[in-house]
């Protein structure tokens, strides 16, 4: 090694620490160090984010002014500060590995649908979770009832803007939302249930009667029928989806719709809320959630179609006062999203 002072080849080794190289010179008879190359430093503004279905716009858009939203393309491209994910079991953990090994060590956990998660009542929170983000203090009470004990922050409701509930002279434009295909057979057969409540009313012409359906017809357990408007619909957010929703006079729907439904002030009957949340195992069967008749009354709909035997009478209650949904809209629905709440409890983890 030359020395840096004498210029001198006879410098040796005499020590090293994690960042450098000491040395002597038996020339010159002094000391000196060279800096090892060292690993990119873990930019202080920068994340990623799994951005599942675009539910995290609201999430990304709140931080966009104080952190870099980095999108590589591949994980191990460069380190993160923090990391957002909507899930944090199965492949997910896998990936979100990855971005550990490049330095990342701040996991959040947004969720992944607009009813409180469950999954962990099934699947171990990963040992990495810093935190998890909920809507608000009802949200999180569901995860504690099932033994959750990560800690929770609260966000206000981000997964659209909220609206009053606005009545309808009648429900006669009905927007149906079946359960998007997952292959479970209690989700193909509760849609076939709620259709076969809503279709006779269509015959009729009480009502007029729109599926907003994803992926196969038949994969949602339904068939086409005369009478009957159907629409393809997608599974992102999108503005196409929330203006189906504010024209409709009242929507029938599952957990996520349904709820985007009472968030934008439609009126809104939901269906199955007494069916267990399950999820599917590697081997393609399914299995219920353990604490599913502990959590369902926090959170269950008051307004169910395969409960009541009247579905016009039903269909007509829903569109004239909230009056049965106004206590559910508070507790699971709450208020908007606070973009600096979020961003304010994100930081006090980093």
């Amino acid at each position: 090694m030359n020395c840096i002072h004498c210029q001198s080849g006879i410098a040796r080794q005499i020590g090293e620490t994690r960042y450098e190289t000491r040395y002597f010179c038996t020339a010159c008879r002094r000391n000196f160090e060279i800096p090892k190359p060292q690993p990119p430093e873990i930019r202080n503004n920068r994340f990623f984010c799994f951005d599942h279905q675009n539910k995290a716009d609201a999430l990304i858009g709140a931080l966009s002014g104080r952190y870099e939203h980095f999108q590589p393309q591949a994980l191990d491209e460069a380190p993160v500060l923090f990391t957002l994910s909507d899930s944090d079991v199965s492949g997910r953990v896998n990936q979100m590995r990855v971005l550990q090994r490049t330095g990342c060590n701040r996991f959040f956990v947004y969720p992944h649908a607009a009813r409180p998660s469950l999954i962990n009542d099934l699947y171990p929170a990963w040992e990495y979770v810093t935190a998890q983000f909920v809507v608000n203090d009802y949200h999180a009470e569901v995860l504690r009832a099932y033994g959750y004990n990560k800690p929770l922050a609260c966000t206000g409701w981000y997964l659209c803007g909220l609206r009053p509930f606005h009545p309808r002279e009648r429900a006669y434009n009905v927007l149906f939302a079946p359960i998007h295909p997952r292959n479970a057979p209690q989700d193909r057969d509760a849609n076939a249930r709620t259709f076969e409540r809503l279709y006779p009313l269509a015959l009729k012409k009480k009502i007029h009667l729109t599926v907003r359906y994803v992926g196969d017809l038949d994969a949602n357990g339904l068939t086409e029928m005369p009478g009957v408007t159907y629409v393809n619909g997608g599974m992102n957010k999108s503005e196409r989806r929330m203006e189906s929703i504010d024209a409709a006079d009242v929507v029938v729907g599952h957990q996520t719709f349904a709820w985007l439904a009472v968030a934008r002030g439609t009126p809104t009957v939901m269906f199955a809320e007494d069916m267990p949340t399950h999820f599917r195992r590697i081997d393609q069967s399914y299995c219920d959630v353990k604490s599913w008749k502990k959590v369902l009354p926090l959170f269950r709909y008051p307004l169910d179609i395969l409960n009541e035997s009247d579905t016009m009478a039903l269909l007509n209650r829903a569109v004239q006062s909230d009056d049965e949904i106004s206590d559910w809209r508070r507790r699971m629905i709450g208020d908007a999203f606070d973009s600096e709440r979020f961003t304010g409890a994100l930081e006090s983890f980093l």
